[in-house]
């Protein structure tokens, strides 16, 4: 190691991976140790689906110990036109959790672990955490534009007509049910909306950050939902550009880390539907 230097672009990248490496193995080392312990056996998984939010909790063995549902709202505003709120989806998925952690009977400690699954739906949130209406009618409420919402038919259409090479990953074509077709329409219809909006977040990450405050995204819902080149860690510039959005990575950050699950159990179990992650 003597003879490497650290300042050589190439050994800088090596030397953070291999951080990057020992920090998840020393995170994975510590959960297997409290598995085998007996001291952090039990997993959580949250799906919002189109009309309800559902949860479970499983052992180790994959056991399902309880499961809750809570039904969520659709507001059909127009032909084409579904949204609904993150704060009536937040509520069911604090009451879910509590649900299933009250009826099971574990404690939030001997959680290892909670994920995230929601609907491709595009949530906005302002400076403030709140969110920000993408309705015609103005509600605040409705800060999210559903999946099934097809009002940007128009904005897929032109993304397509781009040919941009990142539109190969996608089978050469985004889906009017994707994210970008929602950002392009809610840009060209409401501006100012657009500009008010600290995130653009995808249903699932918004969740994430709701429970932890941590502003992440998942790899996943990036490169199938965004666009993202997650082989290259980037958007491509130049379809954002020729779509009339470059300035979209400000809003959505592709930035990853872990979080300890107990803390985020106890956030879920205390928090106040109302209340939401400072910035």
């Amino acid at each position: 190691m003597g003879y490497i230097s650290l300042y050589d672009s190439y050994h800088k990248k090596t030397v953070n991976s291999l951080s990057s490496f020992f920090a998840r193995y020393k995170l994975l080392t510590r959960v297997s140790k409290k598995v085998i312990h007996h001291e952090c056996v039990f997993f959580i998984g949250v799906d919002v689906g189109s009309a309800s939010v559902r949860a479970g909790i499983y052992d180790a063995q994959g056991r399902r110990l309880t499961f809750a549902v809570r039904p969520i709202a659709q507001f059909h505003i127009a032909p084409n036109q579904v949204e609904q709120s993150s704060e009536d989806i937040w509520s069911s998925v604090c009451q879910v959790v509590q649900t299933c952690v009250q009826n099971a009977g574990v404690s939030p400690e001997s959680v290892c672990s909670i994920g995230f699954d929601a609907t491709c739906s595009l949530v906005a949130v302002g400076e403030n955490g709140k969110g920000i209406s993408i309705s015609e009618t103005g509600d605040e409420s409705h800060d999210i534009m559903m999946w099934m919402d097809h009002r940007a038919t128009y904005e897929a259409q032109k993304i397509n007509a781009t040919r941009d090479p990142a539109l190969e990953f996608v089978g050469g074509e985004v889906s009017v049910e994707m994210e970008l077709p929602k950002v392009c329409w809610l840009k060209r219809h409401f501006p100012e909306r657009y500009q008010q909006a600290w995130r653009l977040f995808d249903l699932a990450d918004y969740l994430v950050w709701r429970a932890t405050g941590n502003d992440v995204a998942s790899v996943c819902t990036l490169s199938c939902k965004w666009n993202y080149l997650s082989h290259e860690k980037r958007f491509s510039q130049s379809l954002l550009e020729r779509v009339g959005l470059p300035d979209l990575p400000k809003k959505y950050l592709p930035r990853f880390c872990n979080r300890g699950s107990w803390l985020v159990i106890y956030v879920l179990m205390l928090h106040k539907p109302s209340d939401s992650p400072q910035r």
